[in-house]
């Protein structure tokens, strides 16, 4: 990065003025960055207990090198996997008759949120199935449905 009013008929004081300025604004912006994931990432050792991100420290580093979304990962693919129990449970949850009394936008909102929640922890719900179960209790007059 250069400052853009940097010409030929620039000086080397005000060229090196200019140059200086916008390397400091870099390092003082890869500070704040730094600082934040290390807020973050202390946060996160705080909320859990260390057998859930033990595996993460560097001999080392320890703790230093590990980005926020590495715990994150490392969460989720070793502590936290699915199974089959949980991932009938959640489809159960998805697929439960809408009550009649509120809106069809909020059914339909209710029923693309919870596809894309669904999808995010691997568990694929089809377009068609999802649009089954939306036609299926919103043209059933005499449903019984109940508020999820």
């Amino acid at each position: 990065m250069y400052d853009t009013s940097i010409n030929v008929g620039t000086s080397d004081h005000q060229r090196d003025k200019k140059s200086n300025k916008i390397h400091d604004e870099l390092v003082r912006w890869w500070h704040v960055c730094n600082g934040f994931h290390r807020g973050i990432r202390e946060k996160f050792m705080d909320a859990l207990d260390e057998t859930y991100y033990e595996q993460l420290e560097h001999d080392t580093t320890g703790y230093q090198g590990v980005k926020t979304g590495d715990f994150f990962k490392h969460l989720r693919s070793v502590w936290c996997s699915l199974y089959t129990g949980a991932i009938e449970d959640l489809k159960k949850d998805y697929y439960v008759e809408w009550d009649a009394d509120l809106h069809i936008t909020r059914c339909i909102k209710h029923l693309n949120n919870g596809q894309k929640t669904m999808e995010r922890d691997g568990i694929k719900i089809a377009d068609a199935d999802k649009l089954q179960h939306f036609i299926a209790n919103t043209t059933s007059p005499a449903s019984s449905m109940r508020k999820k």
